[in-house]
């Protein structure tokens, strides 16, 4: 006859998975998002992205006078 006291291999797996579902549920989440953020950090300390975000609005803001302006009217009447 089989011992009362002695878990089958089904019980063992119920375990398991009770113990795994928390695991893929909430950690493997957290893991990648914070993976993700390092990735992000680590691009954010990036010199050549610091540098653009400095000179990028000077050089949007001040463009060269070369260029027409395009609001002028030429004072002729159409």
């Amino acid at each position: 006859m089989s011992d009362p006291t002695r878990r089958s291999m089904r019980e063992y797996l119920g375990i398991g998975a009770l113990v795994t579902l928390p695991v893929l549920c909430c950690a493997a989440p957290a893991l990648l998002a914070a993976g993700a953020l390092g990735a992000l950090g680590s691009w954010l300390v990036n010199p050549w992205l610091i540098g653009t975000a400095v000179l990028g609005p000077h050089l949007i803001r001040h463009p060269t006078s070369d260029l027409p302006d395009p609001t002028a009217t030429s004072g002729a009447l159409t």
